[in-house]
């Protein structure tokens, strides 16, 4: 289904940076507002090229790499005051075999014992959250873990 608001490109450009996002509400919502939205927070003019897929999942194709891993490695994102998560998608797979289960998110962890600023210990507190992806290090007084929390399970 093409949307009025952003035309899916079918050209063949050459390199292109896909992503899969899925907005996480209840609540009826305009694509258009989401996407109006969105560029706004990812600094991106003019329309983003994407693709209804239906159940509140998107088919977003970036201009540039640049835009791809802001929206990609940023966020978490939101809209309505509900969760939009966006995945790396290599055009290959089929979009329904993308599952979009988890939020990967930095974690700060503040007030912790000199001694036990370690990347070690960062771990077992990351692991507290979700499963760790990367120890951020100390940063002033706090330690940073990115983690990919489960989005079925409560906090």
């Amino acid at each position: 289904m093409r949307s009025h608001f952003c035309k899916f490109l079918d050209d063949q450009r050459g390199q292109r940076w896909l992503a899969i996002g899925r907005f996480y509400s209840g609540q009826n919502f305009s694509p258009q507002g989401l996407f109006n939205e969105m560029s706004l927070a990812w600094g991106i003019t003019g329309n983003i090229p994407v693709r209804d897929l239906g159940d509140n999942r998107f088919l977003i194709d970036f201009a540039t790499e640049h835009h791809f891993n802001r929206v990609t490695n940023g966020g978490p994102w939101r809209h309505k005051g509900d969760a939009f998560i966006v995945v790396p998608y290599d055009g290959r797979s089929r979009p329904s075999e993308i599952i979009i289960d988890s939020l990967t998110l930095w974690v700060r962890f503040y007030d912790i014992p000199l001694y036990l600023l370690t990347n070690a210990f960062g771990r077992v507190l990351g692991r507290k959250v979700g499963t760790v992806l990367e120890i951020g290090g100390s940063v002033k007084d706090y330690m940073r873990v990115k983690v990919s929390l489960p989005l079925a399970e409560p906090l």
